[in-house]
C-alpha cells in the first residue's frame, strides 16, 4: 500500500512555510491505499464511511465522508486527495493537487 507526500509548490502566504501531507488519491484502483489513509486518520480521532455514489459506472464512484468530534463532516469526492498533516484530516481537489503539489509515493 503506497502513502503519498505532497509538497506545496508555493510556500503558504501567511506562514511562509512549505509544509508536507501525507495523502492518499480516492479511486477505485488505490482503495487499499485509502483504506490504509482511514486507518492513519482514526488516530487523529477521525471516523470514516466510504460511501457509493454511483454503482451503475464502472468502475463505481465512491465518496468518503471523515468526521472529527466536535467538527463538520468533510467529503472527499472520487478522484480527490485525503490528506493529513497528523491533527488536521481534509480534501483537496485532484486539479488543485496537479497544480499546486509536488507529489511523492511513499512506502
Amino acid at each position: 500500500m503506497t502513502t503519498h507526500l505532497l509538497t506545496p509548490a508555493s510556500a503558504d502566504t501567511v506562514t511562509g512555510l512549505k509544509n508536507s501531507v501525507i495523502g492518499w488519491q480516492l479511486t477505485t484502483a488505490t482503495a487499499l491505499d485509502v483504506l490504509a489513509g482511514m486507518g492513519t486518520i482514526a488516530a487523529g480521532g477521525y471516523s470514516s464511511d466510504l460511501k457509493t455514489v454511483d454503482i451503475t459506472k464502472n468502475p463505481p464512484i465512491y465518496a468518503l465522508v471523515i468526521v472529527k468530534p466536535g467538527a463538520q463532516p468533510v467529503t472527499i469526492n472520487d478522484t480527490d486527495w485525503l490528506v493529513f498533516d497528523g491533527q488536521h484530516a481534509w480534501g483537496i481537489p485532484q486539479a488543485t493537487v496537479q497544480a499546486s503539489y509536488t507529489v511523492t509515493a511513499q512506502s
